[in-house]
């Protein structure tokens, strides 16, 4: 994968991630109520619970390899960006494009 798509499955991965902790204490706040008030549907939200914690493991263990592998193409690029400064050629670096892709995101997400 190219780098600009990395950092964006990256940014999704992460989103992702905050959504599954959100739906995680949501459950946990049912499962809670329902041991609170003795109702049978206590048990679904507990299985419930145990599938979106394996789930974000899930998660957090891809997000891992992808920054890993976002680290090492980043590394590798090193010698590109100096031999594009050197020659005096302008580029955008795939940090930045990243960067502006993520603040357009956010901007629309605000209108």
């Amino acid at each position: 994968l190219c780098t600009s798509m990395r950092m964006s499955i990256i940014y999704k991965k992460e989103k992702r991630l905050e959504e599954l902790d959100r739906t995680i204490r949501t459950t946990h706040i049912q499962l809670e109520f329902c041991i609170e008030t003795f109702d049978p549907n206590a048990k679904k939200f507990s299985e419930t619970k145990k599938e979106l914690y394996a789930l974000r493991q899930s998660v957090e263990e891809e997000l891992a390899m992808l920054r890993e592998k976002q680290a090492k193409a980043l590394e590798e690029f090193k010698d590109t960006e100096e031999a594009l400064d050197a020659a005096g050629i302008e580029f955008h670096h795939p940090v930045d494009e990243n960067n502006e892709e993520v603040l357009t995101r956010r901007s629309k997400m605000v209108e």
